[in-house]
């Protein structure tokens, strides 16, 4: 680079710019300085000619000293990922999202370029993003959840080790996870207490048995869903599958009874069974054994008869367990939400952070209770025996008290 470095204002405009020639590309490079006080443009012109130079000579791209244009340059590399199958598009969608709070928050601090980042900058980005960005964000007050939290601290810290990469910052930056759930109160997934757990029962009986609406006769659609949500409840309680294996993936097939006993009413009374988890993506695929059996035979039995009373093909093995009989495809899982939360709302549950989901970690909290091997209950769950316990085993002081001071 030749020339000198040159101050100057726009016409109209306080702030001060600093330009100099670039003798490679016979162009200017012109930067703001941020600032109308000519004694702090000159400091700030003469620290950003000091990193300039030796980026310029190693041929860095002058451009991407600002962060939108880092930020820019970021994805479109991880673009390519994307469009060589490295990464799914849904993972690029979030890190765009992410990134783009992250410049939010840059704007708010002033931060405007890479070099304005220092170890101390971004002390307060966790808790801006956590209790003040949903405002900027979404136009509403909330509080951001902790595994959205930590997705966008991720996304900031891959962010940056790009940068670090290719040597546009030596910055270290000191951002960290928060805390695990196993460690902060629960508010979302909780599981059932065992009281709770009869009352929601009880009620999904009523409902799958009752023919009649408040305002008109139930269409056998109806009545066929308020029988499948019963049972699909009772199965994700006793096997602890995800809500959505057993919605989207397990067909009649891929259940296998475990019948026992002398006589035709014993076997049929038995409840053992295992079902083939087949995940297309590998994940969580296993065999999970429970006493569902009884269940599903009912269930089965049921929907045989449902499909053939209303005109519908008879069951094959590939159909969904708890699929739509009039479309042979899932439910839409928004269905099955509605349904329950409707469920609580009548029994007077809502704000205990009762889920379809919490179906799972009451399964696991029972078992483990009960005494069952936590190795053994971790496998019939999909998971290691420390991810088990962090984010589903949920045992109460009286389960402790009843496994450790019951009577010998």
């Amino acid at each position: 680079m030749d020339g000198e470095i040159q101050l100057f204002r726009y016409e109209g405009k306080p702030t001060w710019y600093v330009r100099f020639y670039q003798q490679g590309k016979r162009k200017y490079v012109v930067r703001s300085l941020a600032t109308s006080l000519e004694s702090q443009a000159v400091d700030r012109a003469i620290q950003l000619w000091k990193e300039l130079v030796p980026l310029i000579k190693a041929g860095v791209p002058t451009e991407v000293l600002t962060l939108p244009a880092a930020v820019h340059q970021y994805l479109e590399a991880e673009q390519t990922r994307v469009d060589a199958g490295l990464i799914k598009p849904g993972a690029h969608r979030d890190k765009v999202t992410q990134l783009k709070t992250f410049l939010i928050f840059c704007k708010i601090e002033e931060l405007s370029r890479i070099s304005d980042v220092q170890p101390h900058s971004l002390d307060g980005f966790v808790e801006w993003r956590r209790d003040k960005s949903m405002k900027v964000t979404t136009g509403k007050d909330g509080r951001l959840q902790r595994t959205s939290l930590n997705k966008s601290i991720r996304e900031v810290r891959a962010f940056w080790k790009y940068l670090r990469k290719k040597r546009l910052t030596s910055v270290d930056l000191d951002l960290m996870e928060q805390t695990t759930r196993h460690e902060e109160e629960r508010n979302k997934n909780v599981a059932y207490s065992l009281d709770d757990w009869a009352l929601i029962e009880a009620e999904l009986l009523r409902r799958a048995q009752d023919l009649q609406g408040e305002r008109r006769e139930f269409t056998p659609g109806q009545q066929y869903f308020h029988m499948l949500m019963k049972t699909l409840m009772q199965v994700l309680c006793d096997s602890g599958m995800r809500p959505r294996e057993a919605t989207d993936l397990l067909e009649w097939g891929d259940i296998t009874l475990h019948e026992t006993g002398k006589t035709t009413t014993e076997r049929a009374l038995s409840g053992g069974c295992a079902l083939q988890i087949r995940n297309p993506k590998g994940k969580g695929s296993r065999i999970t054994v429970c006493d569902s059996g009884v269940y599903l035979k009912l269930w089965r039995r049921y929907a045989a008869t449902w499909r053939k009373s209303n005109g519908y093909r008879s069951l094959h093995k590939s159909d969904l367990v708890f699929g739509s009989p009039m479309k042979d495809q899932p439910y839409v899982y928004s269905y099955f939400g509605n349904y329950f939360r409707d469920v609580l709302e009548k029994l007077e549950l809502k704000g205990k952070g009762y889920t379809i989901r919490s179906s799972r970690a009451f399964c696991v909290t029972r078992l483990l209770a009960l005494g069952h091997p936590a190795y053994l209950v971790s496998k019939n769950l999909g998971h290691t025996v420390e991810v088990m316990q962090k984010n589903y085993e949920q045992l109460s002081a009286d389960d402790l008290i009843q496994q450790f001071l019951k009577d010998d």
